[in-house]
C-alpha cells in the first residue's frame, strides 16, 4: 500500500517518527472522548451474553492498561537503584501492548483469542515481576496469579483455564529456581527490610482488580439471567398466544368443516330430491296404463326427443317384465310431429317388445304423422295400427 502514514522526509534528527498533520488529525479524531467511547461500545457480537462478556473483558483490559501505565511509576519511590526501577517499569509496561492487542481482538470478534492472550500476557508479566522481587518477597504478586486463572475459568474454556494454571505454576517455579541459582537481576526489586506498605499496596491493587472483575462478572451474570428469564416469559407468552391461535384456528376450521358437511348433506338431499322428482317427471312423461292383465296402454303426448325415446323404451320394457303383459298399445295421437329419429326409436321399441314375447301396436296415427312415416320410407308392414284406442281394445 503506497502513501505511508509516516514518510521518510519527516523523520526528525534523533531518529524518532514525526506524524504529519493528517495522521495527527486522525489520531486526535479517534482519541476524542466521545469518539473513543463510541468506538469502545462498538463490539461485533449479536448475542447479548457474549456482548456483555466482551464488555467485561474490555473493561478489565482498560483497567490493567491504566494501572500498568500509572502504577509503574511507583517503582521510582521504592528504595532501589534508578536503573532497577526503570527495569521494573519496563516490565510493568509489557502489560500495555497485551491490553491493546486484546482490545483489538475483541473488536475483531475474536473473544476466545482475546481472553487467551489476556491470560497468557498477565501470567508472563506477573512471572517477570516475580523474578524481580523474588518468590519469598512476592506475596502480593503470588496473589495476582489468581486473576488470569479466574478470568480463564469464568470467561474462557477449559483449555484456557488449565493452560493458565500450568503457566502460572511454571512461572512461579521458574522464579524460585532462578532465585535459588542467584541469577543476576533476580530480586532487584526485593524490599530492603520491612516492606509492609509495599505488600499491602500490591495486595490492595490486585484485590481491587479482582473485586472489580468479580463484581462486573456478577452484574453481567445477573443481567444475563434477567434477560434469559425475560425471554423465557416472552416465549411462554408467545407460546400461549400461539396455542390460543391454534385453538381459535382449529375451532374455526371445525366450524367451517361442519358448515361444509351440512352444505354437502343439504346438496346430497337436494340431489336425491331432484332425482326423485326427475323419476316422477319421467314416469309422468311416459305413463303406463294397465287396461287388463295382458294389455298396457302408453299414451304419448308432446314432442319426442332422444331422451324421451330412451325413457319410453326403458319404461315399456320394465312394465312388460313386471306386469307380464302381452300387448302394448302405443297411443301416438298426441304427437304433433314425427321425424326419422322418433320413427326409428318407435320401430326399435316394437322389436324390443316382440323379443319379450309381447306385441306392440300403434294407436291414433294422425294423417300428418302417417305422411311423415311414409315419406321417411319406414317399413310398417309388421306393425298393427288402429284408428283409436277403443278399436284397439275391441280388437283384442
Amino acid at each position: 500500500m503506497r502513501g505511508n502514514l509516516v514518510p521518510s522526509h519527516i523523520l526528525n534528527p534523533i531518529g524518532g517518527f514525526a506524524a504529519n498533520r493528517y495522521t495527527l488529525y486522525a489520531i486526535m479524531h479517534i482519541m476524542h472522548p466521545n469518539k473513543l467511547k463510541a468506538w469502545l461500545a462498538q463490539l461485533p457480537y449479536s448475542n447479548p451474553s457474549e456482548r456483555q462478556q466482551a464488555l467485561l473483558v474490555q473493561s478489565l483490559l482498560l483497567a490493567l492498561l491504566l494501572i500498568a501505565f500509572f502504577g509503574a511509576f511507583v517503582a521510582l519511590l521504592a528504595p532501589i537503584a534508578l536503573a532497577d526501577a526503570l527495569i521494573v517499569i519496563a516490565l510493568v509496561w509489557l502489560t500495555i501492548p497485551v491490553a491493546l492487542v486484546g482490545i483489538w481482538l475483541l473488536h475483531q470478534g475474536r473473544f476466545a483469542r482475546a481472553a487467551l492472550l489476556t491470560c497468557v500476557g498477565l501470567i508472563f508479566t506477573l512471572s517477570l515481576l516475580l523474578i524481580t522481587t523474588g518468590v519469598r518477597d512476592g506475596g502480593a504478586l503470588l496473589f495476582g496469579f489468581a486473576l488470569p486463572i479466574l478470568l480463564a475459568g469464568l470467561l474462557a474454556d477449559r483449555f484456557t483455564m488449565v493452560l493458565s494454571i500450568l503457566l502460572s505454576s511454571a512461572g512461579i517455579v521458574l522464579a524460585f529456581l532462578l532465585e535459588r541459582l542467584h541469577v543476576p537481576l533476580v530480586g532487584i526489586a526485593a524490599p530492603q527490610g520491612e516492606n509492609m506498605g509495599g505488600i499491602l499496596g500490591g495486595f490492595l491493587v490486585i484485590a481491587l482488580i479482582l473485586g472489580f472483575f468479580v463484581l462486573r462478572f456478577g452484574q453481567v451474570l445477573r443481567t444475563s439471567l434477567a434477560e434469559s428469564q425475560q425471554r423465557a416469559v416472552e416465549l411462554e407468552q408467545n407460546q400461549a398466544e400461539l396455542e390460543q391461535r391454534v385453538v381459535e384456528r382449529t375451532s374455526a376450521l371445525q366450524h367451517a368443516l361442519a358448515d361444509m358437511q351440512a352444505q354437502a348433506a343439504t346438496q346430497a338431499r337436494l340431489l336425491e330430491e331432484n332425482l326423485a322428482q326427475r323419476t316422477i317427471i319421467q314416469q309422468l312423461s311416459v305413463p303406463l296404463l294397465p287396461v287388463d292383465r295382458k294389455t298396457l296402454v302408453v299414451p304419448l303426448v308432446g314432442l319426442l326427443d332422444a331422451e324421451r325415446i330412451q325413457i319410453l323404451q326403458q319404461r315399456v320394457l320394465q312394465g312388460i317384465e313386471h306386469s307380464q303383459a302381452r300387448r302394448v298399445l302405443l297411443d301416438v295421437s298426441g304427437i304433433p310431429l314425427l321425424d326419422q329419429q322418433v320413427a326409428q326409436g318407435l320401430l326399435a321399441l316394437v322389436q324390443q317388445v316382440s323379443l319379450l314375447g309381447a306385441h306392440a301396436s300403434l294407436v291414433g296415427v294422425r294423417p300428418e304423422v302417417a305422411e311423415a312415416m311414409v315419406a321417411l320410407n319406414i317399413d310398417l308392414s309388421n306393425i298393427r295400427s288402429y284408428a283409436d284406442l277403443e278399436a284397439a281394445l275391441h280388437a283384442a
